[in-house]
């Protein structure tokens, strides 16, 4: 798998967390994409990102993990490892609203075309 090297920071672990939005039917994936794609413009200030796609209804359950997809204008695409979390964890923040909050990490780099 060709690796592009302008998104090869996302290579590193970096966590973030927030709380949980729900949504009839599960999370509120629309509100999580936002924040993600926010977080990789902090993180990645050199980058140009165009959009974060996460699964349609999540249900939310501690310890479910899924993956939202990372695009770079340049086409690359960045994995964001979502996991839902007791909102009474460490990584979770203290003024976490409800029972769950969700944290991620980027965990790969995938070259346009291989998405």
């Amino acid at each position: 798998m060709r690796r592009v090297p302008i998104l090869i920071l996302l290579l590193f672990a970096l966590p973030a967390c927030d709380g949980v939005n729900l949504q009839f039917g599960g999370l509120d994936t629309a509100a999580l994409e936002g924040e993600i794609l926010a977080d990789v413009h902090t993180q990645f200030p050199t980058v140009e990102f165009e959009a974060v796609t996460c699964p349609d209804n999540v249900e939310p359950r501690v310890g479910d993990v899924f993956v939202c997809r990372v695009l770079a204008v340049d086409g690359s695409v960045g994995i964001a490892e979502v996991t839902q979390r007791d909102a009474t964890e460490e990584e979770c923040p203290a003024d976490a609203e409800g029972d769950l909050c969700v944290t991620w990490e980027y965990t790969d780099v995938l070259a346009p075309g291989e998405s």
